[in-house]
Formats: structure tokens, C-alpha cells, sequence
């Protein structure tokens, strides 16, 4: 028991560096905080500083110092875990060629520092720091391997601890290496502080076999499927991961943290054996919390972040800043590259605030193919329309209202040169909670506004394209691919959208398509602009939506089926439909 919590406690240093990483997007729980625009990412040089000040060394009796290092298996060298010598006293010991050996894997440190050692509680040890330097993570018959430069771990104040040393000293925990995992990513009624921590210079390869498997040489004419099976064969791959430096610090007199990622590569190969890479300079996740739930907070983080309407207005926001620098990835014949983007919550006034993201450049890069292997091929539709370089740039604002549970997309715009301009903005009112009870399912308080009185609805939407060239490539290479000119291209999309009108069931509903056709009808033929836009007379809720789409679908199953339910009357369900719609105050129209 006791070499297992040794290794439980050295071997969180070897592995926190994986799933800190991994796990950066951690956000906070509901509340009220008082966000300021974007927080100045911390310098590399700044989080190590604060790591590496002097600090005051804590001198533990020495009999209690000893009780807690025998309990964590670090006062005798024998067994598993061993070391050549140790020196200090009173709770404050430097360990030099520190080893240990667990299922098969080999953990080395040429030094390993501890301080603080002591008990808390009866028997709960606990420390202050550790470092570890020139570590070697871990050596297996699977040829891994990994070694990290550096290590420093500081632990928060004990008292901040409590919830964890209660859950150790419950039934609930079977073996010390569960604490580990708990003070990362279990679920418990109190958010637990991370620790801080640097990681220096962390390098891992490993070798596997991997089906070697070049792209298919695809012929498609017509409905005709070509004929994809190979006799598979293997090759030996080498995954590679670099981290030159991360580090994770508490922003000092708040409940929140820092981390930051500089100088990132990975190799790895895709299932066709072909290499991908994935790189960045620096990468900065300021202002998020420790979380009873990271996971799910996590998960709404990004719904903030990637589709604002899929997020909670009654939501806290998970993290005050974040951006990245020099991130690129390449794959088998393709380039991905983003020289910086940021993201940030700035708080305007009361519960009301904004989320702003900024991408200036996008690049995707088609590199030069390999003889044999055409475009059609590449499973690039960027390549596929012909582009060499596609150049885009991207930024949206959001507004959110916690007391009204009001979300309104200001400003989202896109652009890519030759090719095209969106832009949208839209209104959603009464949203707490909507998003996390029904797509993420996380309990929201009954209590929470908006959630079961009105309901969920729609204010008002927007979206205008304008085309810059890119319709001229998608019918250039629809005719090609399908041996037909380009005006037969446009003339059969065209046609679609003509036959499309005929879904509607009402004389309404087939004026409202006829009029988006004739609107994209027009884009196609003389390219411009699109717009659709929606101004309700007032907020369209979404269940009447939903119950006059659900009646519409009932009445069609019954008269395709033949059922008697004099309940669904299609003309009634119709008519319900159109009045919706007429509020809504659709609008399509072209303009050259």
C-alpha cells in the first residue's frame, strides 16, 4: 500500500502533464462574476516565476515528517521504489536516481525534491511541493517512451482541500491512486483546487503497426461504385508528442486559474497510415475554475464557443480569455494554419455580457499531390473547387442575459477571398437552461427564469451571402464531375429548388418557397446577394412551433395510412401552420 501511493503521488507529476492538457477547457459552475475584458495572457517567464518564488520552507517535526513519508511510501528505498540517497529532514528531502517500477513501466527522476511533508488530519499525508528534474515518464514492451525536463507541482493550502481529504477518509475510495483522479475529474459537492504546475521540455514517441493503405484510385462515372478493396499490408509508424513548456497557475486573490501551452508538435498517423501533424507557438486558457463537473461545463464552453445558440444564457462563462498563436495542421496533402485568434467574455453591466471571437486569418493550404492521385481524391472540398489557397477570416459577438435568459448573436461574419461574405445575427429570448436540460442533460434549477413559464423562442434572425466568385467553382466542377456543361450545372439546381416548392401544403407555404426559389434562382444566374431575414411581430415560441409541425406530419401519416382520427384535420393543421409563419415575417430577396 505504501510503494502504491508512492507512485500515486510521483506518478501524478509523469502524468499531469498529458491531462491538464487535455482537460484545459475546464469551466466554472453557475454565479455571478464580474468578468474585465480580455485578460493579458500570463508570459511564460511570469507563470514560472510565480512557481519558482522563493517561499517560505516549512519545518514539520520530525516525527510527524517521517509518519507522513512512510505513509507515502518515500522514507525507506526498498522494493518497487527505490533511490540511491536522500537527504534534509523535518519534512524537506531531495531524493537523487529516484526509481519505481509499476505493471511493466519504468519511472525514473535523476532528482526529486519534496517539501512540506506532514500528516493532515490523522493520517492523511500531504506536502507542499514537488519537483522532479531529467524524468524519464515510462518504458514498456510496447516501445513508449517519454521523458520530461522538468516538473514542479505546488499544492494548494490544505484548508482549501477539505472535500477532497473527506472523500479520501469515506468508504467511497478503494485504493490511494483514486485520490489522484479525484482531485482532477470526479464529481463532488464542492470544487476542489487544482495544483499549480509547470511542465518543461516533455517529449513522448511511440511505435505501432498501422495499416498501410494509399487512397484508392477512384474512376466514378455515373451511379457506378468503384471497387475499394485492397489486400491489406502494415507498416511500422513512430507517434510523436513535444511540449516545450505548460504551465498551471491560480490567478492570485481569485478562485480561478491560468494555463498556458508554448512551443506544441504532434505526429501521429491517420488510419491510412498517412502522417498528420498538429503544432502551435502558444496557446493561453485564462480565468476558468476548479469544477465539480468539468466535463459538462466543458461541453458548454464550446457550445459558446462554436454555435452561441446552442449555449445558456443562465450559463456562467466558463473562462475569461483565450487565444493561440501559430497553430498549424497538416495532413496527408493539406495545410490548416492559423496565424492567432482570440476569444473573451467582457462583462457591460448587471448580469448582461458579451463573447466576442476574433479568427483574422484563416489558410488552407492544398499541397502538391502525389502522381496518380487527383483532386477528386484528396477528400478536400477546398481542392475540389479548385483553389490552391483558401484565405478566410471569421468574428461574431454574442450578448447574454442571465435574468431574462436572453441570447442575441450581434455580429457573426465570414469571409473568404474569391469565394464568399455571411453574415447573421439573431435573438433567442427565455433560454436558461433550454439547451443544457434538453441537448446536454445537466440539471438546471426549476427556479431558473424563463425555463417553465414561457418557454424558449425565437426574437428575430438575419443572414446575408454575397457571392465572390465561389458559385462560378461549384458549377464548374458539378458539370465536370458529371460530364455536363456549366449552364446544364446551373439549370439542374435550378430545377430543384422549383420542385422544392411543391412540399408546401397551403397556398401560402408554396408562395413563401416560391419566393425563396426565384430569390436563389437569381443568385445562381447573376450572382450578388441573398438574404433571408426574419421579423417576428412577436416571439415565435419554439413548442408552437413544434406542435403545429407535429400536426402537419399527424395528419399526413393519417392519410398516407388510412387512419380515422378525426382529432387531425389537415386543412386546420395547415392553417395553424400559416399563421405562424406569418408572424415570423419571412423575407427572402436578391439583390445583383
Amino acid at each position: 500500500m505504501k510503494n502504491l501511493l508512492a507512485i500515486g503521488i510521483v506518478g501524478l507529476a509523469g502524468a499531469v502533464a498529458f491531462y491538464i492538457f487535455q482537460n484545459s477547457q475546464s469551466g466554472s459552475e453557475p454565479g455571478t462574476t464580474v468578468l474585465e475584458a480580455p485578460v493579458k495572457a500570463q508570459a511564460q517567464a511570469d507563470i514560472k516565476a510565480q512557481l519558482t518564488a522563493p517561499r517560505e520552507v516549512r519545518e514539520v517535526k520530525a516525527d510527524e515528517a517521517q509518519l507522513a513519508m512512510d505513509a507515502m511510501g518515500l522514507w525507506v528505498s526498498e522494493g518497487d521504489v527505490d533511490w540511491s540517497s536522500r537527504s534534509g529532514s523535518n519534512g524537506n528531502y531531495t531524493f537523487t536516481d529516484f526509481n519505481f517500477e509499476f505493471d511493466g513501466k519504468t519511472f525514473a527522476a535523476a532528482e526529486m525534491k519534496i517539501t512540506g511533508a506532514r500528516l493532515e488530519g490523522d493520517d492523511i499525508p500531504y506536502f507542499d511541493s514537488l519537483e522532479m528534474s531529467n524524468v524519464t515518464l515510462f518504458t514498456d514492451e510496447e516501445d513508449r517512451q517519454g521523458s520530461v525536463g522538468t516538473v514542479i507541482i505546488s499544492m494548494p493550502d490544505a484548508a482549501d482541500m477539505g472535500p477532497a481529504f473527506a472523500y479520501i477518509e469515506s468508504d467511497d475510495i478503494s485504493a490511494p491512486l483514486d485520490y489522484i483522479e479525484y482531485g482532477f475529474s470526479q464529481d463532488y459537492d464542492e470544487a476542489v483546487p487544482f495544483p499549480e504546475i509547470i511542465v518543461e521540455n516533455l517529449k513522448t514517441s511511440e511505435t505501432d503497426q498501422i495499416r498501410d493503405r494509399e487512397l484508392s484510385k477512384w474512376n466514378v462515372i455515373g451511379d457506378e461504385v468503384p471497387n475499394v478493396e485492397q489486400e491489406p499490408t502494415y507498416k511500422t509508424v513512430e507517434n510523436t508528442l513535444e511540449l516545450g513548456f505548460v504551465g498551471l497557475t491560480k490567478i492570485q486573490g481569485t478562485d480561478r486559474f491560468s494555463i498556458q501551452a508554448n512551443n506544441f508538435r504532434q505526429t501521429d498517423h491517420n488510419y491510412r497510415g498517412k502522417k498528420e501533424t498538429t503544432a502551435f507557438t502558444t496557446a493561453n486558457l485564462t480565468g476558468f475554475k476548479a469544477t465539480t463537473n468539468p466535463e459538462q461545463v466543458a461541453m458548454m464552453a464550446w457550445s459558446q464557443l462554436a454555435m452561441p445558440a446552442m449555449a445558456d444564457a443562465s450559463m456562467e462563462p466558463a473562462f475569461q480569455s483565450m487565444s493561440i498563436l501559430g497553430f498549424e495542421h497538416n495532413q496527408a496533402y493539406d495545410q490548416f494554419r492559423i496565424d492567432n485568434a482570440s476569444a473573451f467574455y467582457s462583462d457591460t453591466q448587471g448580469d448582461r455580457y458579451s463573447f466576442t471571437i476574433d479568427v483574422p486569418r484563416v489558410d488552407i493550404i492544398a499541397q502538391p499531390l502525389p502522381q496518380g492521385v487527383n483532386r477528386w481524391e484528396s477528400g478536400n472540398p477546398i481542392r475540389e473547387l479548385g483553389y490552391d489557397t483558401a484565405t478566410l477570416s471569421m468574428s461574431q459577438r454574442t450578448s447574454f442575459d442571465r435574468s431574462t435568459g436572453t441570447i442575441e448573436l450581434e455580429n457573426a461574419q465570414a469571409s473568404m477571398v474569391d469565394g464568399f461574405d455571411i453574415s447573421g445575427s439573431y435573438r433567442l429570448e427565455n433560454w436558461n437552461g433550454f439547451m443544457s436540460r434538453f441537448a446536454f442533460g445537466m440539471d438546471v434549477p426549476e427556479e431558473t427564469p424563463g425555463l417553465e413559464t414561457e418557454g424558449p423562442g425565437i426574437a428575430g434572425a438575419n443572414m446575408v451571402f454575397t457571392d465572390r466568385g465561389i458559385l462560378d467553382r461549384v458549377f464548374a466542377q458539378q458539370a465536370e464531375e458529371q460530364n455536363i456543361t456549366i449552364e446544364e450545372a446551373r439549370e439542374f439546381a435550378k430545377n430543384g429548388m422549383t420542385a422544392g416548392t411543391m412540399v408546401g401544403k397551403s397556398v401560402y407555404q408554396q408562395e413563401l418557397m416560391m419566393s425563396a426559389s426565384t430569390a436563389l434562382s437569381s443568385l445562381i444566374d447573376n450572382g450578388g446577394t441573398f438574404t433571408f431575414s426574419m421579423q417576428p411581430s412577436r416571439v415565435i415560441r419554439m413548442d408552437e412551433l413544434g406542435e403545429a409541425m407535429n400536426n402537419i406530419q399527424s395528419a399526413q401519416s393519417a392519410a398516407i395510412f388510412g387512419e380515422d382520427d378525426t382529432s387531425i384535420d389537415a386543412t386546420l393543421a395547415n392553417q395553424s401552420l400559416d399563421d405562424i409563419l406569418r408572424l415570423m415575417n419571412i423575407t427572402f430577396s436578391h439583390t445583383p
